[in-house]
């Protein structure tokens, strides 16, 4: 018979797996995407394949699965600075595009944010993947904040390397480019671009 306490544990219980889950879908996503990509653009990820090749999922607590996530995001900022910096990217955005954290100064990050667009638009990667990163993750951004950091840890790295070119960019700004003072107007039927944050955010107060 389901008692209220039997039900609760059970509720608990499909927390916890989905949030285990959750952390072995996150970790899968840095090998495959980050992993795979990386090496076809000359990276070395025999560090991140190593490391996870030991770890014995099957015994970890759901704080020590958090700590290898952990570890192996540390793996791939180290090995992502290189690409990161000959892009132009600042050693503190590095930090905060590869780390997995609640966000605290939404108006920092957003200016963060568009500094980089600014930089990897002009240099390396494609006005389509800007548009993505643009509109499906700075709105994003602005509606749920607080998973701002999830998403750019497994997302826009995930771009970075796929988009990775040597070739000669796109230069022409997207249609629906938001940053007017690069060079673009927002054409009729577009989706909304992101509002510049300056207001304080709640945790500023």
């Amino acid at each position: 018979m389901l008692t209220l306490r039997s039900a609760d544990a059970r509720f608990r219980q499909d927390r916890l797996d989905a949030r285990d889950d959750k952390l072995r879908g996150e970790l899968a996503t840095l090998l495959t995407a980050e992993g795979e990509r990386g090496v076809q653009n000359g990276v070395t990820w025999s560090r991140l394949v190593g490391f996870v090749e030991k770890v014995n999922f099957d015994e970890l607590t759901d704080e020590q699965l958090a700590e290898v996530v952990r570890s192996a995001r540390q793996i791939v900022f180290e090995e992502m600075t290189p690409i990161y910096r000959r892009i132009g990217v600042s050693g503190l955005n590095i930090r905060l595009l590869t780390e997995n954290r609640a966000i605290t100064r939404p108006v920092e990050m957003m200016q963060a944010a568009m500094a980089w667009e600014q930089r990897v638009y002009m240099d390396v990667l494609s006005a389509q993947t800007i548009r993505h990163l643009t509109w499906n993750i700075l709105l994003k951004h602005q509606k749920q904040p607080d998973i701002w950091f999830e998403m750019a840890t497994t997302v826009l790295v995930d771009y970075c390397i796929k988009n990775l070119t040597t070739g000669v960019p796109d230069m022409q700004p997207p249609p629906g480019w938001p940053f007017t003072h690069l060079g673009s107007q927002q054409p009729p039927g577009s989706p909304p671009p992101p509002q510049r944050a300056n207001q304080s955010h709640p945790s500023q107060q």
